[in-house]
């Protein structure tokens, strides 16, 4: 067993999974000419609900597109988890009496990285039928001040010297949307799913301080800036979910069942920029620690409790 499109056609080495109930290849074909969701932050937590959320839709008939995922903080993910997959995760879902759901995920159609992708993401938001963007970019990703409130290098980069060659990630998203402002499209719903306060005003803020400097340096018009920040909309969300560190019992029972290098792992970039300590903290750490499978696999908790009442 590998986590394949081939693979899986073959259901009866999958039993005990859930497979996708629909046309995998005509849903990636319809998301590719006309894109309605995109993804920004493409870690365990998005891949282990928002990602099944999609597939509920697809399943019932309520969508003909899936998602389009991006990432630009740790892009070896992008390679790991999603490439080298044919963009398909498995969600193991564990709960309180010790019973584990075990689902195959096909509704990340596209994966992108930040630093590669960017004309590929231009095109998408130039999509009229764009709709949504979402992120799961943890807490930290909002920040962009430091603790004397002095912007970060690469944001006060972005401020002073307008939306061309942007470096850092809110210069970029800033950027893009100007692109679908000055192109006449409809506006964006910009919606945070990350488990924090106030996260739809933290993404606004991030967005808004951006667009005034530019506003006021001149490199957009004031019409441009309100299309930014009072067209498009920054809805605030709650999501009380977590995605565990992987663990290899886990995995031991994968492999027991015959699925190849069913195998935690952990990026390159959390080994080395991540304190030991942080491990236990829902931060960035665990949407970053990813169990692999010959691909992508992804833990929820007993609190998944609210996706089984969707089914």
């Amino acid at each position: 067993m590998k986590l394949t499109k081939e693979s899986i056609k073959h259901n009866v080495a999958w039993k005990g999974y859930r497979l996708p109930q629909y046309d995998i290849d005509a849903v990636r074909e319809n998301t590719h000419k006309a894109p309605t969701w995109l993804h920004f932050g493409a870690g365990n937590l998005f891949r282990a609900f928002p990602a099944v959320l999609a597939q509920r839709l697809l399943t019932a008939g309520l969508s003909d597109t899936g998602i389009i995922c991006c990432d630009g903080y740790d892009e070896e993910l992008i390679d790991r988890c999603y490439r080298a997959c044919d963009h398909l995760s498995l969600v193991v879902t564990l709960y309180s009496n010790g019973t584990i759901n075990k689902e195959v995920v096909a509704s990340v159609t596209e994966s992108l990285k930040l630093s590669e992708d960017m004309l590929r993401l231009k095109d998408i938001f130039l999509a009229p039928s764009l709709q949504m963007i979402s992120f799961t970019l943890t807490e930290k990703g909002y920040i962009i001040q430091d603790d004397t409130r002095e912007f970060l290098p690469d944001y006060k980069h972005d401020r002073e010297n307008g939306p061309e060659g942007c470096q850092s990630f809110f210069g970029k998203l800033t950027a893009l949307c100007l692109e679908r402002c000055r192109a006449g499209l409809s506006p964006l719903a910009l919606v945070s799913l990350d488990n924090c306060s106030d996260n739809g005003t933290r993404l606004e803020r991030a967005v808004r301080h951006m667009a005034r400097a530019w506003q006021r340096n001149g490199f957009i018009t004031e019409d441009e800036y309100y299309f930014l920040l009072k067209k498009n909309t920054f809805p605030l969300s709650m999501i009380d979910k977590i995605t565990p560190h992987p663990d290899n019992r886990i995995a031991d029972k994968l492999a027991a069942d015959g699925l190849e290098n069913a195998k935690p792992f952990v990026t390159e970039k959390l080994f080395t920029s991540t304190p030991k300590a942080r491990i236990t903290c829902s931060s960035r750490t665990h949407s970053r620690t990813v169990i692999r499978l010959s691909s992508s696999a992804a833990l929820s908790s007993p609190a998944a409790t609210s996706l089984r009442s969707l089914r």
